[in-house]
């Protein structure tokens, strides 16, 4: 297991704009397995927001997995 910033962390909710193609974290939470369904009632809550927006967005609750952690400090150079 890698132990990065999100090792402790299950699910995200990501937002994909239609418009530019553009894929991000939605909001400032990360969900543990215990929180799925908060996870998954903020997606529908911001899917219903957009909606009557008539923004051009899909939400999506992804299982977060890390495989790898990079960070700047380490970088070559």
């Amino acid at each position: 297991m890698v132990d990065g910033p999100l090792s402790s962390t299950e699910f995200v909710v990501m937002e994909f704009n239609h418009s530019n193609g553009r894929l991000s974290v939605h909001g400032t939470y990360t969900y543990s397995a215990h929180n799925l369904d908060d996870a998954l009632s903020d997606a529908r809550e911001a899917a219903t927001v957009a909606s009557v927006q008539k923004l051009p967005v899909t939400f999506v609750v992804a299982r977060v997995q890390e495989e790898a952690v990079f960070p700047a400090s380490q970088a070559p150079g």
